[in-house]
């Protein structure tokens, strides 16, 4: 048994020294601990206030030998700041220490199956300013909505205040701070947007850089991924909007240079690449200087976005040199700063990864990126598609057949949709609706191989109404007719599937609102009211009251809202000489219906008309009451400009222009718009060389005034028309016919007809002035109080046309369908109608005599005209 035994080990020996062989194999390929070294150098440059700065920069080495992928991470002060791949198994990569304290850095290595992370090394870095510390602290907490951050362990000097709160740039609001005579203690945070709003801020950062980046990416993927997605980005508006200095701008896709570079240094900084916002104030320019791999490069993603309509991101404005953007983005040449503060940017000098950028000798290349992963660009009518398995940036480019899915919903069918309309309505007004499926939160349309269509039921009592074709980021609309409850069904619908969200309006007759001007500004919105702090959602009519020397009532978008000045006294004048601008009644792409009751009183601010019309604007006014409007220095009362539409048709309106500035009209340099008078007493007092209804000063006329009624008592430099180096105008009606002036007393005035039309009444007297300034044609038949005469005649004004004193020994008058004859000497009297038929013939003696029964118009009396009333 043993010499048998002994022979099956003898046979099974060469598979066991194979087995062994290879098990030693295994061993010696398993992946080894990764090494890391760190070499620091400084790099100084002088600075704009006294003394140099310098910047850390660390030289890794690392050896990570039969690792397949690789990742350095970084910590600063215990919290991670950065994660890189590495490209070559044992290299090394460059980075900043561009904010001062404690690191730490390892790597992490695998081979398919394991990972393996080298020893930590630790190291400190010196501040280039303690400020600059503390902020990116604060930066790194807004995301938790903290008011109070302690900052005193970062020893910030008072010295370096601004250059702190310049670089707490992530909000709309304000920070204040406190200090203890030396060094900067606490920080106090305004927000200028909710918690809520801060917190849908950063879980948009947060899911867009998940669904962008892969789980490790290099410097370079990431700063090409990031300004890629901010160049596609296309239906983010240039607008100055109310968040549009900020991060959150960006996301309401209404926001400006400054907004849009602090955005993209937001989603760098929280993808762990350096970047830092800056800007030049001479050209009023904000943009980024971005580092890769130890290169930093100017980078302005505004100006290459703007050029990005077709979906794809230029790069013409990335990874720049200092020298190529002092020729492009300075007036004056000047150096380019960081941020307001004064503080260069760390110098930009390669080219490296620029010019990685170019295809062929002549020409810059466009990139973009879609979910595979990959880099694409069109060329010469091909795609192709960058290979990042190379050592040399975007250095190897493989062509493609076909474009590949660009959409970042690809294969998805919309989901989280939302739709947005009003809680109620008032019947005539629109609902507006708004609907989405969102690639966080908004339906995105890239022209790039993805579309997604939007549908709204409108349902009323179960039934299907009718539907209507909306758009992503359009606004689509619908009038009820009748109240009751509707229901808003939207259905967004891609290549791959459909979803519906459905919403309850209520329609109801319109509610009326008082709203009080002593407590609070008053901003009307198509949707509603902003007031006291508050936003109340609906339509309404509105009754405003109160008077305020700080106050003020704002139309933004709206349309024909009906708004009651009742007893309203805007008193701005304490502004004018300062730097504040404001307008009482400020109307911006809006239409309004004023109303007047009791006395109003509007007064603008410094450099601005009391009621200010701004865009596409039409504004109407009606009512029993009266406004006096006066405007600041070269300055409308009352503007109408351009194409812009004023209609008067009641009230007593005075409107007072400041010098150079008409009174209802346009301000110096501005013509007159569209400004309709039916009815009302209106006073316009133009300023020095200027028109009372028309165009301010060195203007030319604007458009033609239409008077169809009313009391218009205009003077100026012209009563209508231009402004100095001008010309006068002559008003007309509707028909286009030509106007004259007309006086009449007032207390003659009960009603007038002109060629069978109503002539609109006026509202009272003119200031000081007890006659009535009407503008007729200079023919025609009309009928005033009753009385029907030819206006080429000439026309009642008196009592007594012609002059009865020069008739011998009798004076007539007419009285309430009675003539009164006075006597002095006897003699024969006829009294005849305008038409020739005689209705008395008598001899009269001396003394009175009464004619009774007499109809209103206008008699002949022994040849002289006398009226009836």
């Amino acid at each position: 048994m043993k010499n048998h035994f002994y022979l099956k080990v003898k046979k099974l020996m060469p598979l066991l020294l194979v087995l062994t062989c290879m098990a030693y194999s295994v061993q010696s390929m398993a992946l080894n601990k990764p090494t890391l070294k760190i070499n620091k150098t400084n790099f100084s440059r002088d600075a704009k206030w006294d003394g140099y700065y310098y910047i850390d920069q660390a030289k890794f080495t690392y050896d990570a030998t039969g690792s397949t992928s690789r990742t350095l991470c970084l910590y600063l002060d215990g919290r991670l700041i950065s994660r890189t791949a590495l490209i070559g198994e044992a290299s090394t990569y460059t980075r900043t220490l561009l904010y001062g304290g404690n690191y730490e850095a390892c790597i992490e290595a695998w081979d398919g199956k394991n990972k393996v992370v080298s020893d930590k090394i630790t190291f400190t870095a010196a501040s280039a300013y303690k400020a600059f510390d503390a902020a990116y602290y604060v930066r790194s907490q807004i995301r938790h909505y903290p008011r109070i951050i302690d900052i005193s362990s970062f020893n910030v000097p008072i010295s370096e205040t601004s250059y702190f709160v310049e670089n707490i740039w992530s909000e709309n609001g304000w920070v204040s701070v406190s200090d203890n005579g030396t060094i900067l203690t606490k920080c106090e945070l305004h927000y200028g947007i909710s918690e809520e709003q801060n917190k849908q801020m950063w879980d948009y950062i947060d899911n867009t850089l998940a669904a962008l980046l892969p789980e490790d990416a290099t410097d370079l993927q990431k700063a090409v991924i990031i300004y890629s997605y901010f160049g596609t980005y296309s239906n983010t508006e240039y607008y100055f909007g109310p968040h549009c200095y900020d991060i959150y701008g960006f996301v309401e896709r209404e926001t400006v240079c400054d907004g849009i570079a602090k955005a993209f240094a937001a989603f760098c900084e929280e993808a762990g690449l350096n970047c830092i916002k800056g800007g030049s104030g001479d050209i009023g320019h904000s943009w980024n200087v971005i580092e890769i791999d130890g290169i930093w490069g100017q980078t302005d993603i505004t100006w290459d976005a703007q050029d990005a309509g077709d979906g794809h991101a230029g790069f013409g404005n990335f990874m720049c040199t200092d020298n190529e953007f002092i020729d492009s983005h300075t007036s004056q040449h000047q150096e380019i700063t960081w941020s307001c503060s004064g503080v260069k940017f760390p110098a930009c000098t390669s080219a490296e990864y620029r010019s990685g950028y170019e295809f062929g000798p002549d020409k810059p290349g466009e990139f973009w990126y879609a979910p595979d992963g990959r880099f694409y660009t069109k060329r010469n009518g091909n795609t192709w598609r960058y290979n990042p398995n190379t050592t040399e940036p975007l250095g190897k480019l493989l062509k493609i057949d076909d474009l590949p899915p660009l959409d970042y919903l690809t294969g998805q069918v919309p989901s989280n949709a939302y739709l947005t309309v009003p809680e109620k309505v008032a019947v005539g007004k629109n609902i507006y609706m708004a609907a989405g499926a969102p690639f966080n939160t908004k339906v995105k349309d890239y022209n790039m191989g993805y579309a997604c269509t939007i549908t709204y039921d409108i349902q009323k009592d179960g039934n299907t109404i009718t539907t209507i074709t909306g758009a992503p980021f359009e606004i689509s609309y619908y009038e009820p007719q009748e109240k009751g409850e509707y229901t808003i069904v939207a259905h967004i619908k891609n290549k791959y599937g459909e979803t519906s969200v459905s919403k309850n309006v209520t329609v109801a007759d319109i509610e009326k609102i008082e709203l009080d001007l002593s407590i609070s500004t008053v901003n009307i919105h198509p949707n509603g009211y902003e007031y006291n702090g508050e936003f109340v959602d609906g339509d309404y009519d509105y009754i405003i009251t109160g008077s305020t020397t700080k106050n003020l009532l704002n139309f933004y978008n709206t349309n024909n809202t009906n708004v009651t000045l009742r007893d309203v006294n805007i008193d701005l004048r304490g502004e004018r000489g300062t730097d504040e601008t404001h307008s009482a009644i400020f109307v911006s792409d809006a239409s309004v219906n004023l109303i007047l009751e009791g006395d109003n009183k509007l007064y603008a601010g410094n450099d601005r008309s009391a009621i200010y019309m701004e865009g596409d604007c039409a504004a109407t006014i009606n009512g029993e009451g009266s406004l006096y409007a006066n405007g600041d220095w070269a300055w409308a009362a009352i503007t109408c400009v351009d194409e812009q539409t004023l209609t008067i048709n009641g009230g007593n309106i005075t409107a007072e222009g400041g010098d150079h500035g008409a009174g209802i009209g346009g301000s110096w340099g501005r013509i007159g718009g569209n400004i309709i008078i039916n009815g009302g007493t209106v006073t316009a007092l133009g300023g020095y060389s200027s028109a009372g209804i028309g165009s301010g000063h060195e203007t030319d006329a604007g458009k033609t005034p239409i008077i169809n009624g009313g009391s218009v008592k205009s003077t100026g430099l012209y009563a209508f028309g231009g402004g100095w180096d001008g010309q006068g105008l002559t008003p007309l009606n509707s028909d286009g016919t030509r106007l004259t002036l007309q006086k009449i007393d007032n207390t003659w005035f009960e009603s007038l007809t002109v060629k069978g039309k109503e002539y609109g009444k006026p509202n009272g007297t003119h200031p000081y002035d007890n006659m009535y300034y009407l503008y007729l044609p200079a023919s025609g038949d009309a009928v005033l109080n009753g009385v029907p005469f030819r206006l080429e005649d000439g026309w009642p004004i008196t009592d007594n046309i012609e002059n009865m004193e020069n008739a011998e020994g009798l004076y007539a008058t007419g009285q309430n369908g009675t003539i009164v004859l006075t006597v002095n000497k006897a003699q024969q009297v006829s009294v005849c109608s305008i038409d020739g038929v005689q209705i008395f013939n008598a001899f009269c003696s001396e003394g009175q005599h009464m004619v009774n029964n007499v109809n209103k118009g206008v008699y002949i009396v022994n040849g002289k005209k006398i009226v009836v009333r």
